[in-house]
């Protein structure tokens, strides 16, 4: 029985240490609380299962005994003093707050009693004793917050996570609070360790907590493989392209994916700029082969930025101006969709975005080329919006076509999937644009809607990164700007 405890610890510190290897800015915290929440199971592992076996080979000395007593003695002040504010912080800061700088200062509120706590105990209480009764009220109050602030992210609509991601956090990682709570900090009254025995006054109700840790383990696992938890997704599945195919091939397929579409607007511009001449027009036809040469000097850009056989995308920050930038994706995808007889309208929050205007202007284009492939032709429109909250900075692109299949739904954002029939489509589209999204610190999301009413796709990105133009300056650059494909959209 004993050596169940030396496992809690691991498997806990193996996925807090995953999360951190796969995420570290957004999980520090969540993975963090994994950590905290090992050490007491490994402070008890040392007493019951490390020091047991490791006497009778003779490998202990003096000194690696004292630096085992010691690290116990570490981990549950850890614990006691520490875990219960550190799994508050980890909750906060899944999202349910909307202010960064909120989430700052209610985090650093949070933070200070506990700290305050821990000093008080180094300097009135031996190290080496804990009582728990003492705590109870500051405790309760950590862990009732970090089920607060769960499921107040999973109430809010973030980018951090996706909803439904949310909502599993926050139910799995509260019933594990309330568990800890319940059998340690309710059940526990007083702790002495010793070298080498313990003294413990409880209810003996955390020795059940080898089933709240191997049931929150487990269930983390199966929604790792099955649905993806805190940004991470493991599947397994057969496929006839090898993990190591992928890896290999994945910027030359990204490359590929990004001239088949950048040709097929080319074709289109050439067949317009044909069919002016042909009417004596131009003006019209200079107009989309300036276009056409947009198109091939963003395409020379993807070649150059995308490391051949790799799927690394490094970023050449800059200012981007995101009228401009948006003009550059909607320009070319026009003619497509008047020969269809699709609408077209946008509405852009004029300023400038730091960013890599290359990668940002290709990820516009493939949420467009995706939403013109779903828009309803004669009869469909595509809505472009540009606009900025106090949270984030978001590009919108909604189409009226019969939206996306539940079926598919769960895997629409991983490489080579695709619901597209032909040879020429790979599936990179919306996998390249994440990566950009996460590059910039943003995330790709779909909001919601009603079934059969289209799609809507977000490229989120964080406030910070944008800087509205004040009107005035944003009405003259208008006019400077206008041009005769400009003041035709509609």
């Amino acid at each position: 029985m004993t050596i169940l405890y030396l496992f809690m610890f691991l498997s806990l510190w193996t996925l807090g240490l995953t999360f951190l290897a796969f995420n570290f800015r957004r999980n520090f915290w969540i993975a963090l609380t994994m950590l905290s929440g090992g050490m007491s199971s490994c402070a008890f592992s040392i007493h019951l299962t490390i020091l047991p076996r490791l006497q009778p080979l003779g490998w202990l000395t003096p000194d690696v005994e004292t630096i085992l007593y010691q690290a116990s003695v570490f981990m549950m002040t850890v614990y006691l003093y520490l875990f219960p504010a550190i799994t508050s912080l980890g909750a906060l800061w899944m999202g349910g707050v909307e202010s960064r700088r909120a989430r700052h200062l209610l985090a650093s509120a949070l933070l200070l009693p506990a700290v305050l706590n821990l000093l008080r105990h180094l300097e009135r209480e031996p190290w080496n004793v804990f009582a728990f009764e003492e705590q109870r009220l500051l405790v309760g109050f950590y862990l009732a917050a970090a089920v607060f602030f769960f499921f107040l992210a999973y109430w809010r609509d973030g980018s951090m996570y996706s909803l439904s991601n949310k909502k599993r956090v926050a139910w799995l990682f509260s019933a594990a609070v309330v568990w800890a709570y319940v059998t340690d900090f309710l059940g526990m009254k007083r702790l002495e360790l010793r070298m080498w025995d313990f003294r413990l006054e409880s209810n003996n109700l955390w020795q059940l907590n080898v089933i709240m840790i191997f049931s929150l383990v487990g269930a983390i696992l199966y929604q790792l493989i099955r649905n993806g938890f805190l940004g991470i997704k493991l599947r397994i599945e057969r496929e006839r392209r090898s993990y190591s195919l992928r890896a290999i091939t994945m910027g030359v397929s990204i490359l590929n994916h990004s001239i088949k579409n950048e040709i097929q607007k080319i074709d289109y511009l050439t067949e317009k700029a044909a069919g002016q001449l042909e009417n004596g027009e131009a003006e019209r036809s200079k107009e989309s082969l300036r276009q056409i040469g947009g198109v091939t000097s963003h395409l020379l850009s993807m070649v150059e930025s995308i490391r051949e056989k790799s799927d690394e995308i490094v970023l050449r920050e800059a200012a981007v101006d995101v009228r401009e930038m948006l003009e550059g994706a909607l320009g070319p995808m026009r003619p497509q969709l008047a020969g269809r007889g699709t609408r077209l309208e946008s509405s852009v929050e004029d300023g400038e975005l730091r960013g890599d205007r290359m990668h940002l202007l290709e990820t516009v284009s493939n949420l467009l080329q995706n939403d013109a492939d779903a828009a309803k032709g004669k009869e469909g429109t595509i809505s472009v919006r540009a606009f900025s909250t106090r949270k984030r900075f978001i590009v919108e692109v909604r189409d009226d076509g019969a939206g996306i299949d539940p079926e598919h739904a769960p895997r629409i954002m991983e490489p080579f999937y695709t619901t597209k029939r032909n040879a020429s489509n790979h599936g990179l589209g919306l996998s390249y644009c994440a990566q950009v999204a996460q590059k910039h610190g943003g995330a790709i999301v779909f909001p919601p809607v009603e079934p059969g009413s289209g799609t809507i796709v977000q490229l989120q990105l964080p406030a910070s990164r944008f800087r509205a133009r004040p009107p005035l300056a944003a009405a003259e650059q208008a006019r400077h700007a206008s041009s005769p494909s400009a003041a035709s959209e509609g």
